[in-house]
């Protein structure tokens, strides 16, 4: 939950919103073969950076040429949002978009959040998505063995979803899903 502090918060908030709001129009002028990476990535990064109150990222600036050592990062207080698509940090799997708890130590012990990125419109039939969002969820539960939980958000920028999935006793794993619309 955010709780607003002051004009200034609810200022970004306010700024993120048109901005996620204008996701729609742009999407549809921008037909690139690798929209997701090309396009959504960077839009993504931008609301998320004006939701911290930090400035965008320049127009010009291609995300898909990072290197898997040298990501885009945004820190926060004590954590570190990491733009993971290329890193294979995950047992060789790499989530869009990582919240880490330690800002030096891009490792599976310290995820606290999962992003993925979608440019499907029906995440409810999105199965492809979904069963690579479980599995990142339990390779992190098995990477933190005394964690009983872990959420990750699929988001087309439009529709959220968090996935939820649940460390039961005997080593098996629940997974629950709830979709929010923007």
């Amino acid at each position: 939950m955010i709780f607003l502090r002051n004009q200034t918060q609810k200022k970004q908030i306010k700024d993120t919103i048109t901005y996620l709001d204008n996701w729609t129009v742009f999407s549809q002028r921008n037909n690139g073969l690798n929209k997701e990476n090309n396009i959504q990535h960077p839009y993504f990064i931008n609301a998320i950076l004006l939701l911290s109150g930090k400035p965008k990222l320049p127009a010009k600036k291609k995300l898909p040429n990072e290197q898997p050592h040298n990501p885009t990062k945004i820190e926060f207080d004590d954590r570190t949002l990491v733009h993971t698509y290329k890193s294979r940090y995950l047992n060789g799997f790499s989530p869009d978009f990582t919240l880490f708890i330690d800002k030096e130590n891009q490792h599976p012990m310290f995820v606290l959040l999962l992003i993925e990125l979608t440019l499907s419109e029906n995440l409810e039939s999105d199965k492809h998505h979904l069963g690579q969002i479980f599995n990142y969820n339990q390779l992190v539960l098995k990477a933190q063995p005394f964690r009983t939980e872990i959420t990750c958000i699929v988001t087309n920028l439009t529709t959220f979803r968090t996935l939820r999935t649940y460390r039961e006793k005997g080593g098996y794993f629940k997974n629950y899903k709830i979709t929010f619309f923007y």
